[in-house]
C-alpha cells in the first residue's frame, strides 16, 4: 500500500495510475483522498511529506463528561430500550469511570462501553429481582389456589427501576465496581506519588495514551554491585532517545558538583528508574527531570512535590531548550495537588 499511495499522491504520476490487478488505467488527478491514522510515528517520511496532516487532539476529562452526559448516555439508554431518566450519572460518577476504567483513552469509545455495561448489568439485576418477587407471590398464590393471580404474575412484565449514581450515593466507588468490576487503573496513584518527598525523586509531566499525567523519576544508590564503581544504570522500558538523555543529564549534573561530590559520584553506583515500567517511554523532554533527580540524590536535597518539570531538555553545552507545550501536557489533572509549579527553563 505504501508504494501505491506514493504513486497515487504524486501529481506527476497519478493521471495514469495502472491497477495491475484489474489491468486498467485510472486518473486520480481530481480525487481527494482522506486518510485516518491513530499514530504517525511509523509512517514513512516520504509519504508524510505528501500529506496535509490535521491533528485532532484528545478530549480532556471535562469534555468527556459533557459528551457522555449529553450524547453518549442518552443513546445508550435508547439502544437498551430504557427511558431517558432510568440511569443517572453525575460528574463525580463519570469522573470515577474515566479515571478508573478508561484513563488513557483519547476519545469516548471505552467510556461508551462502560456505560453500556452499566445499562446491561442494571437490566439484569432488575430482571433477577423481579423474578424473585414473582416466585414468592406465585408460591403464595398456589397455596391459596388463586388461578387468576397466577396468570397475572406469569404475564407481568419486568419493570426496570431507576438507578442514580451521584456523589450522594453511599460507597459510590464500590457500587461502580459492582457494575464494572475492579478498575484496571489506580486513580489514587498520582495522589500518592505527590505526597512523597525524598532525595532522588522528581515528578515530570508526560503523555500516556494521548492524555497528560504525572510520571515519577526515582534515582537511588545501587549497592548490589560493590565491585563496580561509578556505574549508571536505568530501568523502566526506556527507548533510545531517552537513554541518550540519561547520558547528557549525567554530564550536566557533574558541572554543579564540588570535588567531594564528584568523588562520591565516581565511587557510587547509581540507578534511575521510571515508574510504570510496562509502558514504553521515549522522547527528549524528560532531560531536565533526569538531571534534577540525579542532583537531588547527590546533594541529598529533596525536590518539593509541588514542583513538576514540564517539557524541556538539555544539551551537553549546558543549553536548556524550551519546547512547545502540547495541549495534552498542559491540560493536566490539577486536582491531584494543591499547587503545581511548571518549571519551563530556558536561557
Amino acid at each position: 500500500p505504501y508504494y501505491s499511495l506514493m504513486e497515487i499522491l504524486n501529481p506527476e504520476e497519478n493521471t495514469n495510475f495502472v491497477d495491475h490487478y484489474l489491468d486498467i488505467k485510472v486518473d486520480f488527478s481530481q480525487v481527494i483522498f482522506i486518510l485516518t491514522a491513530n499514530e504517525l510515528f511509523n509512517m514513512l517520511e516520504p509519504l508524510r511529506n505528501r500529506l496535509e496532516i490535521i491533528e485532532v487532539p484528545a478530549y480532556i476529562q471535562e469534555e468527556k463528561i459533557n459528551i457522555a452526559q449529553q450524547y453518549v448516555l442518552p443513546s445508550v439508554l435508547k439502544a437498551h430500550g430504557l427511558e431517558q431518566n432510568t440511569i443517572q450519572l453525575d460528574e463525580k460518577a463519570m469522573s470515577h469511570i474515566i479515571k478508573g476504567w478508561c484513563q488513557y483513552e483519547s476519545g469516548v469509545r471505552q467510556l461508551k462501553r462502560m456505560l453500556e455495561k452499566i445499562a446491561r448489568r442494571h437490566i439484569y439485576k432488575s430482571q433477577e429481582k423481579s423474578m424473585e418477587d414473582n416466585n414468592e407471590d406465585e408460591q403464595q398464590a398456589v397455596k391459596q389456589e388463586n388461578t387468576e393471580q397466577i396468570n397475572d404474575l406469569k404475564s407481568k412484565q419486568t419493570i426496570v427501576q431507576s438507578l442514580s449514581l451521584t456523589k450522594e450515593t453511599p460507597n459510590l466507588m464500590q457500587v461502580l465496581k459492582d457494575y464494572l468490576g475492579n478498575p484496571p487503573y489506580d486513580e489514587e496513584y498520582e495522589k500518592r506519588i505527590l505526597l512523597r518527598e525524598s532525595s532522588g525523586i522528581c515528578n515530570v509531566l508526560t503523555v500516556g495514551g494521548y492524555v497528560g499525567h504525572v510520571l515519577t523519576v526515582e534515582c537511588c544508590y545501587d549497592n548490589s554491585q560493590l565491585e563496580k564503581k561509578g556505574q549508571f544504570t536505568s530501568s523502566g522500558n526506556l527507548k533510545q532517545v531517552i537513554q541518550e538523555s540519561l547520558v547528557i543529564a549525567k554530564i550536566i549534573a557533574a558541572r554543579y558538583l564540588n570535588a567531594e561530590q564528584k568523588k562520591l559520584m565516581s565511587e557510587k553506583n547509581i540507578h534511575i528508574h521510571f515508574m510504570q515500567g510496562a509502558i514504553p517511554k521515549d522522547g527528549p523532554s524528560a532531560g531536565i527531570s533526569i538531571c534534577s533527580a540525579y542532583l537531588s540524590l547527590l546533594l541529598d536535597h529533596p525536590i518539593p512535590v509541588s514542583y513538576t518539570h514540564l517539557r524541556a531538555h538539555e544539551t551537553p553545552e549546558h543549553l536548556v531548550c524550551r519546547l512547545l507545550l502540547e495541549k495534552k501536557k498542559r491540560i493536566f489533572p490539577f486536582h491531584f495537588c494543591t499547587l503545581v509549579l511548571f518549571i519551563i527553563l530556558s536561557l
